[in-house]
């Protein structure tokens, strides 16, 4: 018996807001348009796993509306026409680990080039680019979080200002209080409203690219009865 589940952990694409091409956000948002998330996570999954731009893991029971700007190169190239950018070349830092980050990272480049994006891959150590993100030093890069049990932590993980913190990714102050919000209230409908916000947020000003939530595959023999994989 084979059985497929999704994790909290959560695949993205970075995006370096301080660097100066990706500092405009209509080449931000460009970017969100030229990439299809059901492409990407089915090339670094095998098929198995579901495109999920959001930080609540689809596993969450705080997943709500993800709404993200829809698939559309060409609109893609028009926003990149009207940042004076087109044609403009990305570098997006890789690894080769099995973990789907380089077919992620090759799939984004392919669309990307569709787009009319000269998409550069930097294909690293681990130790590498871990450091990298450690210290900001990347224009875009393929990563992984790891799960976070509830999405306030996963907000956590890319909200911040990167003065305090390289890895905060999202430096919106609105963003900021919204968090510290979440992270005080109790009440589940509260929180939902929140973290709705923040992604809807996210959508707009794109500080990162949401890919999918990665999924663990577990074989189990014959014998065994009542096991069942959690997030």
């Amino acid at each position: 018996q084979v059985t497929v589940t999704s994790t909290l952990s959560w695949a993205v694409l970075l995006l370096q807001t301080r660097d100066p091409l990706l500092s405009d956000v209509r080449v931000r948002q460009a970017l969100a348009r030229a990439i299809d998330g059901k492409l990407v996570a089915e090339a670094a999954s095998f098929g198995l796993a579901a495109p999920n731009p959001s930080a609540v893991a689809v596993a969450s029971a705080y997943h709500g509306d993800a709404a993200w700007p829809a698939f559309d190169p060409a609109e893609a190239t028009k926003l990149l026409q009207q940042a004076g950018r087109a044609g403009t070349t990305i570098r997006i830092q890789t690894n080769n680990r099995p973990t789907g980050q380089y077919e992620a990272a090759l799939m984004i480049q392919g669309l990307l080039t569709g787009a009319g994006i000269d998409a550069q891959l930097e294909t690293l150590d681990w130790a590498t680019q871990l450091q990298n993100y450690r210290e900001g030093k990347f224009q875009a890069s393929v990563f992984t979080f790891s799960g976070r049990p509830d999405p306030a932590l996963a907000f956590d993980s890319i909200i911040g200002s990167k003065d305090e913190d390289p890895t905060s990714q999202w430096e919106d102050p609105q963003a900021i209080a919204w968090l510290a919000e979440a992270k005080t209230v109790e009440d589940k409908a509260g929180r939902q409203a929140i973290f709705d916000r923040l992604h809807a947020g996210m959508a707009e000003q794109v500080p990162v690219i949401g890919l999918f939530n990665p999924v663990q595959v577990t074989a189990v023999g014959p014998k065994v009865r009542g096991y069942a994989d959690w997030a």
